[in-house]
């Protein structure tokens, strides 16, 4: 019969909760890139909506449509 021994982690073990070390990295881009695209979601209509001010862009509500419509169907 075989005895399995634990090993004890050891400074060089590269391992990020139990999971490979550069799964950290890849969810901490992951995080960035969600927060970014909610951040613009949110931030496009109102700049949108903004631009009929004066210096605005004057667009029309079509081009307007366009717009948020070509960023959220992208995605």
């Amino acid at each position: 019969m075989t005895s399995v021994v634990e090993q004890a982690p050891t400074r060089d073990d590269r391992r990020f909760l139990g999971q490979p070390r550069a799964l950290a990295n890849v969810f901490g881009v992951e995080m960035w890139e969600r927060m970014a695209y909610y951040c613009v979601r949110t931030v496009l209509p109102l700049y949108i909506a903004q631009a009929d001010d004066p210096g605005g862009l004057h667009f029309s509500q079509a081009q307007k449509a366009n717009i948020f419509f070509a960023f959220a169907l992208v995605q």
